[in-house]
């Protein structure tokens, strides 16, 4: 998993300082997605969607790859379960 960076904590930053921004909704749920939060991630790209609406095709194109990266996420689980357990 990637270790968070100042990168991460400017944007962070930036939706405090500015609540009602939805590009830094967005910024901040890519990096969210990029650790591996995939919830946190999910809410911030929702909120971005519903203050700016021309910005749901790209929200939806994320969404997919957070479903993607799960699904890739559990398979790999299981096969460390399957090695630890099986």
């Amino acid at each position: 998993m990637p270790q968070l960076n100042i990168s991460f904590v400017v944007k962070v930053g930036v939706i405090c300082a500015f609540s009602g921004n939805a590009k830094a909704y967005f910024r901040r749920a890519k990096c969210h997605q990029t650790v591996g939060d995939f919830d946190k991630a999910l809410q911030d790209y929702t909120q971005a969607s519903e203050l700016d609406p021309s910005l749901k095709t790209s929200v939806m194109k994320e969404v997919k790859s957070i479903a993607q990266e799960r699904k890739t996420k559990d398979s790999e689980d299981r096969q460390i379960y399957n090695k630890l357990f099986g």
